[in-house]
C-alpha cells in the first residue's frame, strides 16, 4: 500500500484541499483492474491523506520504449489504457489531465491509470453521490498539462469526454511515434500547435500499420464532433485492430475519411 499526504504547502489553499478530496472520492468510486484503488480516506493532525494501491513499475514512456516492446505490445497497452478510461467515463467520470506520467505499467505488464486530482463529474448523480458541487469541476481556467490538452481545453471551452479523447490520442501517438504530435518550442507555441496545426506525419520507422495511424488521427481531430463517440467506441476500434472479438453491445460508427495530410520536412 501506499500513503498519499497533501502537501504541505497546500495545505492552507482551500482549492488544493477540495482537489485532493475530489481525487480520493473519484478514485475510490473505481473499480477496475486498470485503475489504481483506494482502501481508505482520512486525516491526521489536519492532513488529510489517501491509502491507496502501491503500483511498482516503469511509467508508460519508459515501457514503451524498453527494447523488445513490439507494436503488437504497444497495441495492448494502449488497449489497457482504452479500456480505464472507458470504464471511467461509464461510472461518470473523467479524468482531464490524462498523460504518461499518471499511467504505469507493472512488472507483468498491466496498466495502471493514477492521478484523478483534475476529474470531472460528467453525471449529477454522481456529482451528488462523491457530495462534489457542481461548479467546482466545471472549466473555467486551462486545466491540465499543456502538451496533453484538447483544443477545447486549450480555449477553456466546455469540454465533456471527447477531450480525454484527444488527450489519448496524443499518448497513443507518442507511444507508437516515440514523440508528440504537437511540439513547440514554449508552452504557448505548443498549445497553438495544439488548436491550429495538423499533427506532425508518423514516421518511417518504426512502421506504424494503417489501421492504427487512422485510429490516432481520429482521435487528434480539432472538433470533438469529429472523434469517436465515446472512450467504448474507441476500445472496440482497437480491439478490431488488434483481431479481438467485437462487442456487441457497442454501436461501432465507421470511420470518417481522413484528410491527407502533408508531411512536414
Amino acid at each position: 500500500m501506499a500513503i498519499k499526504f497533501l502537501s504541505e504547502q497546500h495545505l492552507a489553499d482551500e482549492m488544493s484541499q477540495k482537489r485532493f478530496l475530489l481525487e480520493a472520492r473519484a478514485l475510490s468510486s473505481l473499480n477496475h483492474p486498470n485503475i489504481a484503488t483506494v482502501y481508505h480516506i482520512g486525516q491526521h493532525e489536519a492532513h488529510p491523506f489517501i491509502v491507496m494501491e502501491y503500483v511498482e513499475g516503469r511509467t508508460l514512456l519508459d515501457h514503451a520504449a524498453a527494447a523488445g516492446s513490439s507494436m503488437e505490445q504497444r497495441l495492448g497497452l494502449m488497449i489497457q489504457i482504452a479500456e480505464a478510461v472507458a470504464y471511467a467515463h461509464g461510472q461518470g467520470i473523467m479524468h482531464r489531465d490524462l498523460k504518461p506520467g499518471n499511467i504505469l505499467v507493472t512488472s507483468d505488464g498491466r496498466v495502471k491509470l493514477v492521478d484523478f486530482g483534475l476529474a470531472k463529474l460528467i453525471q449529477s448523480s454522481v456529482r451528488d453521490r462523491l457530495s462534489v458541487a457542481e461548479e467546482f469541476t466545471t472549466t473555467g481556467s486551462i486545466l491540465g498539462t499543456v502538451s496533453y490538452l484538447s483544443p477545447e481545453q486549450a480555449r477553456s471551452e466546455p469540454i465533456d469526454e471527447r477531450s480525454d479523447l484527444f488527450s489519448l490520442g496524443i499518448i497513443f501517438y507518442e507511444i507508437l511515434a516515440g514523440r508528440r504530435p504537437h511540439d513547440g518550442d514554449t508552452p504557448v507555441s505548443t498549445l497553438m500547435a495544439i488548436i491550429q496545426s495538423p499533427p506532425a506525419a508518423f514516421p518511417a520507422s518504426p512502421p506504424v500499420p494503417e489501421v492504427l495511424q487512422q485510429v490516432v488521427l481520429r482521435l487528434l481531430e480539432k472538433s470533438p464532433d469529429d472523434r469517436y463517440p465515446s472512450a467504448a467506441e474507441l476500445l472496440e476500434a482497437l480491439r478490431r485492430a488488434a483481431g479481438l472479438p467485437a462487442d456487441p453491445t457497442v454501436r461501432f460508427t465507421a470511420l470518417p475519411r481522413l484528410r491527407r495530410r502533408r508531411r512536414r520536412a
